[in-house]
């Protein structure tokens, strides 16, 4: 054990990287997980952003209007309050609520609709942005919409 201890801690990482035990974090935004735990999964963010799958197909004068098309939920896992902000880069995309506060533990989940104020026969691809921060961490993420479209005039 006491030759393993002297060994540079960068060689020891490259042979738990060979055998795939290297600590690494793979999460986005800020992260109070345990560093340098190795998982399947990358770890939850204290303030957490999810989408759900946003792609939809839409079929001119036969599909509702307007359509749903996912949600966008976070997560104030943190002790303290947090404010999000959320947007959508076209005018297409509705999202029911864009700013609110969360309490401590508290989720909220954002609908996400296509507003079929227009039918782009080449599709649609719009990126919603969502942040939330409570004055100590952050957490900002982007999520695509992919529309197809069918039967446009």
């Amino acid at each position: 054990m006491k030759t393993l201890l002297s060994i540079p801690l960068v060689i020891l990482c490259f042979a738990m990287l060979t055998a795939g035990n290297c600590p690494q974090n793979t999460g986005t935004g800020d992260d109070d997980s345990a560093a340098g735990t190795p998982s399947e999964t990358p770890p939850q963010s204290a303030l957490s952003i999810e989408f759900s799958d946003l792609s939809f197909s839409h079929t001119y004068g036969t599909t509702e209007c307007p359509t749903p098309v996912g949600t966008v939920t976070i997560t104030n896992s943190t002790a303290d309050e947090a404010t999000f902000t959320a947007s959508a880069d076209s005018g297409l995309i509705y999202l029911d609520q864009t700013m609110g506060t969360l309490a401590a533990g508290e989720s909220v989940t954002i609908q996400v609709t296509f507003n079929c104020g227009d039918c782009p026969a080449n599709g649609l691809t719009s990126v919603i942005t969502v942040n939330v921060d409570n004055g100590t961490k952050t957490n900002s993420r982007t999520g695509n919409v992919v529309g197809t479209f069918s039967n446009c005039p």
